[in-house]
């Protein structure tokens, strides 16, 4: 009997550790069901036909992420913003965001896309200056929460 005892504290920890890693296996497995699920959701929204805007945030804004949208406005060049950043395959150069105001007077902001740095300046893409009314189709986008 007293040759036995001495593994009884090790076989319990290993027990409690086996346990606490099978209950992370399981946690990782709900984890991914519920991944895959909210993956599926956003590539219906993102594939679904165009919405007016008030028909997407027709349930809130949260609900509206990822809808495809189609609003008409005129660009506000002149309150274009710059955003430099840095793409793995594109280089170095900034994300461009124009004012659109439809109109009803609402203004929305439009991420536009990215330029390289010798297009930075609107006179060096005169063709992305659209005058008149423009109808856009894009995605609703709430903002990003900042990265660690």
């Amino acid at each position: 009997m007293r040759a036995q005892r001495p593994w009884i504290w090790p076989t319990l920890m290993t027990l409690a550790a086996l346990g606490v890693l099978v209950s992370l296996g399981v946690w990782q497995l709900q984890r991914s069901e519920w991944k895959t699920a909210l993956i599926a959701a956003v590539e219906a929204r993102m594939a679904s036909a165009p919405l007016t805007l008030e028909a997407a945030l027709a349930g809130g804004l949260t609900d509206a992420e990822f809808r495809k949208v189609r609003i008409a406005g005129v660009f506000d060049h002149a309150k274009e913003l710059r955003l430099f950043t840095q793409r793995q395959d594109e280089g170095v150069g900034y994300a461009i965001l124009t004012p659109l105001t439809r109109a009803d007077g609402a203004t929305l902001l439009v991420e536009r896309g990215f330029v390289p740095q010798v297009l930075a300046e609107p006179s060096a893409r005169k063709e992305g200056q659209a005058e008149g009314v423009v109808t856009v189709t894009g995605w609703i986008r709430l903002k990003d929460e900042p990265r660690g």
